[in-house]
């Protein structure tokens, strides 16, 4: 399987559990689209996107999205807990 196709497929095993969770389907649209994107970006700047990498994300989210204000945590945050989840996984 193709690298990109398997950390989608990471990430549709991780919105099955937020769903599970009862996260309402705005967070998880949310994660879906911010993890989703984090994915893309990170495998076409040779990053891994499961390592919370606070410098990757941060260029990630100020430079390459150009984020300000509020949103810059909230894009971290959803990151966060996906890199979590994933590193949960391996335990």
């Amino acid at each position: 399987m193709d690298r990109p196709h398997r950390w989608h497929q990471l990430l549709d095993d991780y919105l099955r559990q937020r769903r599970s969770l009862g996260r309402a389907d705005g967070t998880v649209a949310d994660d879906k689209s911010i993890v989703g994107q984090w994915i893309d970006y990170a495998l076409t700047h040779h990053t891994d996107p499961s390592a919370f990498d606070d410098g990757s994300i941060g260029h990630f989210i100020e430079v390459y999205l150009g984020l300000q204000g509020k949103a810059p945590a909230s894009y971290r945050s959803h990151i966060r807990q996906w890199c979590n989840w994933l590193q949960s996984r391996q335990q």
